[in-house]
């Protein structure tokens, strides 16, 4: 799913994706922090395709923080070790 989300927001300047889930809480948050480590900067400016990643918890952390702030969410303890666990693998 990753890499159809990759394909996605680099075939334009402008790709926008939609990441849901039944309740918004738990699994589109998860997905929406792997996709933010992956191809987004701290200040969530879209990377060059193919640049070089630096995931560390902290990083994970700080984007779990804005996206908290923004929508007013509470990922489970299992969603965000898998995050953990699927970023720094």
């Amino acid at each position: 799913m990753i890499k159809s989300i990759e394909s996605q927001l680099y075939s334009s300047d402008s790709s926008k994706i939609l990441i849901c889930c039944n309740n918004s809480q738990d699994l589109s948050i998860g997905m929406l922090l792997c996709c933010l480590n992956l191809y987004y900067d701290e200040s969530w400016v879209k990377l060059k395709q193919g640049s070089k990643v630096n995931v560390s918890k902290n990083v994970i952390r700080r984007h779990l923080v804005k996206v908290i702030e923004k929508h007013k969410c509470n990922p489970s303890r299992a969603t965000l070790n898998s995050v953990n666990s699927f970023l720094m693998s």
